[in-house]
């Protein structure tokens, strides 16, 4: 939810995600994501204007629609951090979800091995942002480079990272998709998505995995919904009858899958994830 929401926009979220869901044959699961709050190195909750999803709400999302897996979202600085990922993992939680510009952890920061550790114990991906951002505030703006994610690499944890260190807008932002694929060459635990690839900036991007096999296989589908999935991005890159086709999906969540197929990206790809995801996060959902 969104720190003061409209009433009732948390239930018009969740009808239309299941709608979504529910007109996407593609689609066999999602991972979707909570928000935690931002906190400081010292353990203390920020007062900074944000989402905050929490966990609970999305573990609840799981049990009531087949098609959703739930990933968490803690703070490695929260002072119950250990044990909130126990509790989360034991419910079925298949990834923890970062977003540090916005919530303001350091990936690099040396107090967040035990976090790490836990998360490789546990079989356990770390999705963390990297690249440009603007749909939430940004307020760390020093915390979107991808070797950032070195730390969480070395402790054994399957990382991804989400965006692939690409660029949100044309200008005034970084890109790191280098570094990202010195990254994914040199580890063989860290990944990247394609998150808003779907959008005029990225989806050139889909070009580049396409012409390196090696980060190809490295890749993950991601949609970043509800982010807006722009079929007429792909003009160019994609044929126009295939774009018309495309936009005409009703499902941004089917639709962003359409996208990356007619741009080339091979089946493999939509199914990286269930290779990373905890075993036991897959048998807890069969038993549901």
């Amino acid at each position: 939810g969104v720190l003061g929401e409209p009433q009732g926009l948390d239930e018009k979220l969740r009808a239309k995600l299941f709608s979504d869901l529910d007109q996407a044959p593609s689609v066999d699961y999602v991972v979707l994501y909570a928000h935690d709050r931002a906190y400081g190195p010292d353990g203390k909750p920020l007062a900074l204007p944000s989402m905050y999803t929490p966990n609970d709400y999305v573990l609840r999302l799981a049990r009531e629609h087949p098609k959703i897996l739930p990933g968490v979202s803690i703070h490695p600085d929260r002072p119950d951090a250990l044990d909130a990922l126990a509790r989360c993992a034991e419910a079925g939680a298949v990834l923890v979800k970062w977003l540090p510009p916005n919530q303001g952890m350091d990936p690099a920061a040396r107090r967040h091995r035990p976090f790490y550790e836990a998360l490789a114990r546990l079989g356990i991906p770390l999705v963390v942002h990297t690249g440009g951002e603007h749909t939430v505030p940004v307020f760390w703006p020093e915390y979107c480079d991808p070797a950032a994610l070195e730390p969480a690499l070395d402790c054994g944890v399957s990382v991804i990272a989400a965006h692939s260190g690409t660029r949100s807008g044309l200008w005034n932002e970084p890109d790191f998709y280098a570094t990202f694929v010195k990254l994914a060459r040199r580890y063989p635990n860290c990944y990247g998505d394609t998150a808003a690839f779907a959008t005029p900036v990225r989806i050139r991007h889909l070009a580049r995995f396409l012409e390196d096999p090696e980060v190809l296989a490295k890749t993950v589908h991601g949609s970043d919904y509800p982010v807006p999935v722009m079929a007429w991005a792909g003009l160019g890159r994609i044929p126009f009858r295939d774009i018309r086709r495309i936009a005409a999906i009703p499902s941004p969540i089917e639709r962003d899958v359409a996208v990356k197929r007619a741009a080339g990206m091979p089946e493999a790809h939509f199914r990286t994830l269930a290779g990373l995801l905890p075993e036991a996060a897959w048998e807890k959902k069969r038993k549901g």
